[in-house]
């Protein structure tokens, strides 16, 4: 977690170990559709930042070949090289962002601010060119929150890890999935408990949540637009 008044306050042992990057937000400013974005780097996009459309914005594949993403992805790449220098000077064991986590498109903990995807595209691909895992919390945004059944299809990007939660039962109660690829699957399949991943808790599973969400999946199946099934996500 970020450093904060909460955490020095309630828990003065917290050390916080993560890099935190501020995020370029979707939004209206005096009546125009435009990205705001206040980096501390230098290299923040001298691109116009205004936009006609919320789907001229959330059109990622069209933006990949623009300045703004070039940006974007210098950014990254200086936030990313100076946090891990300043975490290895002087140290004998090298430190490195171990994952990527990210709230997609909406970032709900993060205060319900809409992200630019095209910064989170960016993010992901360097994540990628440093064989970095990537975590997608679509706790909020997944599930037709947003318009799609997971926001994998705005970003076109696939994460190595998937959550999901709150309209997984539509909003009916609590129940919580975590989907992985093979690859994270496969690194935690074993015979013995150090092989595992040792993570639950009690309701895990719940039969009332789950029996609530063969609903509400079907449910969104029904819905008109709906062009593919969020089951045959769940399925892969």
């Amino acid at each position: 977690a970020v450093s904060g008044d909460f955490n020095a306050g309630q828990h003065p042992w917290f050390e916080s170990r993560g890099l935190f990057l501020k995020v370029p937000e979707v939004g209206f400013r005096n009546g125009a559709l435009g990205v705001r974005w206040n980096d501390s780097h230098d290299a923040r996009p001298d691109t116009p930042k205004t936009f006609q459309t919320i789907g001229e914005i959330m059109d990622v594949d069209q933006r990949l070949g623009s300045e703004m993403y070039a940006d974007y992805r210098k950014a990254v790449q200086l936030h990313w090289d100076a946090f891990e220098q300043e975490k290895n000077d002087g140290r004998k064991t090298v430190m490195r962002i171990g994952a990527v986590m990210i709230e997609p498109v909406l970032m709900g903990a993060g205060g319900m601010i809409f992200v630019d995807p095209l910064w989170q595209r960016a993010l992901v691909d360097e994540a990628r060119t440093r064989n970095v895992p990537v975590i997608y919390d679509e706790i909020a945004a997944g599930l037709h929150r947003v318009g799609v059944d997971t926001c994998r299809k705005i970003l076109k990007a696939a994460p190595d890890v998937g959550c999901y939660a709150k309209l997984l039962t539509g909003g009916l109660i609590p129940l919580a999935v975590t989907l992985a690829d093979a690859a994270v699957f496969d690194a935690f399949l074993g015979e013995t408990k150090l092989e595992a991943l040792l993570h639950g808790h009690s309701y895990t599973a719940h039969p009332s949540g789950c029996a609530a969400a063969l609903h509400a999946l079907d449910a969104y199946d029904r819905m008109p637009g709906s062009d593919a099934s969020p089951r045959a996500y769940f399925d892969e």
